[in-house]
C-alpha cells in the first residue's frame, strides 16, 4: 500500500510539471504567432494561459517574468508575495519565473539591482528585502546617498585644467 501512494505523488509531481509545461508552450507559440496544438499525450486542447488573476493570487508561472528586467520582475514578485522574502529566494523566484539572464553571478545582480533602487526596495535587519511602499515611514534617503550627493556637488565646482 505504501508503494501505491509513493507512486501517486510521483504521478502527482508529474502532472503539475506537465501543466507547467503546457502553459509555457502555450505563451511561447502565441509570442512567436503560432497557432496552438492539440496535446498530443491527452488528445485535448492544450492548457490555455492563466489569467493575471493566478498571479494576483501568488501561484508563480513559468512566464510571469518574461521579457522583464530585473527591478520590475523583484517588484512583481514581492508584491504577489505580499511579504518580505530573502535574496536566496527572490532570485530562485525570478529564474523560475522565466527572467531571461546572461549574468554570470545572477545573484549579485540581482542584489547590486536592489541595493541600487533605493525608492522601491528596503533591505530589513532579518535579511529581507520588501518594497517601500510597505514602510512608509522609512527615511527617504539614506546616509551614504546623502554623502554621495554632497561629494558631488563640492566637486563640481572646482575646476580642472
Amino acid at each position: 500500500m505504501a508503494e501505491r501512494t509513493d507512486l501517486q505523488a510521483v504521478i502527482d509531481a508529474l502532472e503539475v510539471e506537465y501543466k507547467a509545461l503546457g502553459t509555457t508552450l502555450v505563451f511561447l507559440r502565441a509570442k512567436a504567432g503560432l497557432i496552438p496544438l492539440v496535446d498530443g499525450a491527452t488528445g485535448e486542447n492544450p492548457p490555455k494561459a492563466p489569467d493575471a488573476r493566478t498571479e494576483q493570487q501568488g501561484e508563480l508561472r513559468p512566464d510571469s517574468f518574461f521579457g522583464m528586467g530585473i527591478a520590475p520582475a523583484v517588484k512583481k514578485y514581492l508584491a504577489m508575495e505580499k511579504r518580505p522574502k530573502p535574496l536566496p529566494t527572490i532570485v530562485a523566484a525570478l529564474k523560475s519565473g522565466g527572467i531571461l539572464t546572461q549574468s554570470t553571478d545572477f545573484y549579485n545582480t540581482v542584489y547590486n539591482t536592489m541595493l541600487r533602487d533605493y525608492d522601491d526596495f528596503v533591505k530589513l535587519g532579518s535579511g529581507e528585502w520588501g518594497l517601500a511602499e510597505w514602510y512608509p515611514s522609512r527615511p527617504k534617503t539614506s546616509e551614504k546617498q546623502k554623502r554621495q550627493k554632497r561629494k558631488a556637488n563640492n566637486t563640481e565646482g572646482k575646476l580642472t585644467k
